[in-house]
């Protein structure tokens, strides 16, 4: 566990030969600047709802659950691969300029939760989820180049999903 005003990964992320959970408590920006279990996959990543989580790397793998509790900010193409991923706050690209995509793949039976807004302030590039699992809708969406769910969608709160077909 981390806990801190702001926190930077200015490399690589990854467990040691044992699978290792990361929990993050900071008020400020967590910044992900290069790849996260690209070599070996963390347990679980937690991070609170204070402050943003920026992942700049383009992915992000755990062995289990990924929870980010607060807002999430993408600086380039992300892929995300664990069992349950949940996204309690909003997600966001960087820059309007050049939108980034999401892709979250849910290992085996897992669950992805978005409970806050997608592409609210700037839209993402795209929405992908792959076709193990379930994806829970709680929030409105907005791309830029269009959403694909392969999974079961299940819509929990009244969402308007929108892609405006700028990319």
């Amino acid at each position: 566990t981390i806990t801190a005003g702001s926190v930077t990964f200015g490399g690589t992320v990854n467990s040691d030969f044992n699978t290792r959970a990361l929990t993050i408590n900071a008020s400020g920006d967590t910044v992900f600047s290069g790849a996260v279990g690209g070599f070996a996959a963390l347990s679980n990543i937690t991070t609170d709802a204070g402050g943003s989580t920026r992942i700049l790397g383009g992915s992000v793998r755990t062995a289990g659950d990924q929870s980010y509790g607060d807002a999430v900010v993408l600086g380039s193409d992300t892929t995300i691969t664990g069992n349950d991923v949940t996204f309690g706050s909003t997600i966001d690209s960087s820059t309007t300029a050049t939108p980034s995509a999401l892709t979250v793949n849910s290992v085996g039976s897992g669950t992805t939760n978005f409970a806050g807004d997608v592409g609210g302030s700037k839209a993402l590039k795209s929405i992908t989820t792959d076709a193990s699992g379930t994806t829970r809708v709680g929030a409105n969406m907005t791309t830029t180049g269009g959403m694909t769910f392969n999974d079961v969608v299940l819509v929990y709160s009244d969402s308007v999903m929108r892609d405006t077909g700028t990319t």
